[in-house]
């Protein structure tokens, strides 16, 4: 019942509202019916007032329509996507995943921290890679004995191909104005991509102002 009804929230932020329709089907299961009852008592809620809601459910199992609200009204659906991503995420990579950021070397380590060889840092697409995750994996590295590096660094974000925009998101107006949610799609990216200015005023009237990179990275 608390799976039903956590589904029957997500779909929620699918959401615009008009005449209800429930299923008149008679093989609905007890499950079903359940979850008919808690998203007609959910759209007669009063914090959806004014809102704009539309709600389609489906049963996976028999593929007979348990639940419709305005379900053909055309909505945007902005954020909302993003239950669909996770949803697709969660079932495709499962709920163990864990985006991994690999360091690799070629070469030799000496007795006194020498790497003789390359060092490689390999994206996996980690979206939550930081400045301060950055530093803890240098860290690791410095306690795994290694001080000077005899070779060359480099970075690997083959993990995922090279078209850094989303299909639809590389209008020139986008990429005129690099807002901070659109930052290019990278297995390696550090910081989401993107940059924080922080300007303030100068000592004095007529002085320049101060810019400073929020994260001198």
């Amino acid at each position: 019942m608390a799976m039903l009804y956590l589904r029957s929230l997500l779909l929620l932020c699918l959401i615009n509202l008009s005449p209800l329709a429930l299923a008149a089907n008679a093989d609905l299961s007890d499950g079903e019916r359940a979850l008919q009852a808690e998203l007609k008592a959910l759209m007669k809620d009063r914090a959806l007032r004014g809102a704009k809601v539309a709600v389609h459910v489906v049963s996976q199992n028999s593929g007979e329509e348990v639940f419709a609200y305005n379900a053909d009204a055309e909505m945007t659906p902005a954020s909302t996507m993003k239950v669909v991503t996770a949803a697709a995420a969660l079932k495709t990579l499962g709920p163990s995943y864990r985006f991994r950021t690999e360091v690799l070397k070629t070469g030799t380590l000496d007795g006194l921290g020498v790497l003789k060889g390359n060092l490689y840092i390999r994206g996996g697409g980690d979206p939550t890679l930081v400045v301060e995750k950055l530093w803890k994996l240098t860290y690791d590295l410095k306690l795994q004995g290694v001080t000077v590096i005899d070779g060359d660094l480099l970075f690997d974000e083959g993990f995922f191909d090279t078209d850094y925009a989303l299909p639809g998101w590389n209008k020139r107006e986008d990429l005129e104005k690099g807002p901070s949610y659109f930052p290019s799609i990278s297995a390696l990216s550090l910081n989401f991509n993107t940059i924080a200015i922080m300007v303030g005023p100068g000592s004095e009237i007529g002085a320049p102002a101060r810019v400073v990179l929020e994260t001198p990275a």
